[in-house]
């Protein structure tokens, strides 16, 4: 996926470790690692709500904060703060004069509560390999070892932390994609309720349309549109006999040519002659590739396919309903 993946990390790290003047400097050095380390938006009371009741009416349980993508938010915060803790401790071991001066309680205790904070973020971020190295930071600090000792082995540390990370995957995410994928609305409201049993598919392919996930993405949103169908066939009082589309397609349009209203664009018969005209068209260009070729899509593909679906269901919920 262009754009997702970064190395910002490892460099921002790399970039204290050879040393900056001030703790001011690292946080603005370190807007790209706090990218995907912002809050999850916060909702409406009644959207709140609507949110509680959703899971039990549909089966589904929305993304909530322990998801993985919320763990991965919490390193990547966690890993900025932990770059600005290891820029203070070192700042703390390098004030003028502290390497052959005996140190004040107050230094001690500074030193203490600035690696205690290093380690609390380590421990978030699950590198136990660094927390062994903290361990030993804090064990000279807490035997009063001399600086230049305690110097030392914070430099393993810092030595340690990209070696241990170079295990691990940190995902970016641009603004616009970090929307996608925490959307919890993903083609408005007037969707969301008018066709409950989609909230899974929607917020699904909207998630792997963030990470780049196009066929997948594709799939889930081909998976959206059978409460559509299912819908209008209720609204339209047609039962489904077969659970293809096309004869269920055939069943509406045959009911839809009885409705009164021929010649005014506002009736029932006018939209939903519309509807079925677009869902013939999703049909024949990508819901029959995808149950029967299997079909591929790219990022840019399935982003197009996005639109047109939400575009479609939006103007379905105008008078469609589950």
């Amino acid at each position: 996926m262009t754009n997702t993946k970064s190395k910002t990390g490892y460099r921002a790290l790399k970039w204290v470790s050879e040393g900056v003047t001030s703790s001011a400097s690292a946080s603005s050095a370190l807007g790209a690692s706090k990218a995907a380390g912002g809050e999850r938006q916060s909702l409406g009371a009644s959207a709140s709500s609507w949110l509680d009741s959703t899971p039990s009416r549909v089966g589904y349980e929305l993304p909530c904060i322990t998801s993985l993508f919320d763990m991965l938010k919490i390193q990547a915060s966690a890993f900025s703060q932990l770059l600005i803790g290891l820029k203070m401790f070192e700042e703390t071991l390098k004030d003028r004069g502290l390497d052959d001066a005996v140190p004040t309680e107050r230094i001690w205790e500074i030193l203490r509560d600035r690696i205690s904070e290093v380690g609390k973020t380590l421990e978030v971020m699950d590198l136990p390999v660094c927390l062994h190295k903290v361990a030993k930071v804090k064990s000279y600090i807490e035997g009063k070892e001399k600086i230049p000792a305690i110097s030392r082995a914070f430099t393993v540390l810092v030595e340690t932390i990209p070696e241990e990370l170079s295990g691990r995957i940190f995902l970016y995410l641009t603004p616009t994609e970090k929307q996608l994928f925490e959307n919890m609305f993903p083609f408005g409201r007037e969707v969301t309720v008018a066709f409950p049993s989609a909230i899974f598919d929607l917020v699904e392919s909207s998630k792997c349309l963030a990470l780049g996930r196009g066929t997948a993405s594709v799939y889930h949103l081909m998976g959206a549109l059978e409460p559509c169908l299912k819908a209008m066939a209720a609204a339209l009082q047609v039962q489904i006999k077969d659970p293809n589309w096309g004869p269920v397609i055939d069943d509406l349009q045959k009911k839809v040519e009885t409705l009164p209203g021929t010649q005014d664009p506002k009736s029932d018969r006018s939209f939903y002659s519309d509807a079925l005209a677009n869902l013939s068209l999703i049909k024949t260009a990508w819901r029959n590739h995808c149950n029967h070729a299997r079909a591929k899509y790219t990022e840019e593909e399935a982003t197009q396919i996005y639109g047109a679906i939400k575009s479609f269901m939006r103007n379905l919920s105008q008078r469609v309903h589950e």
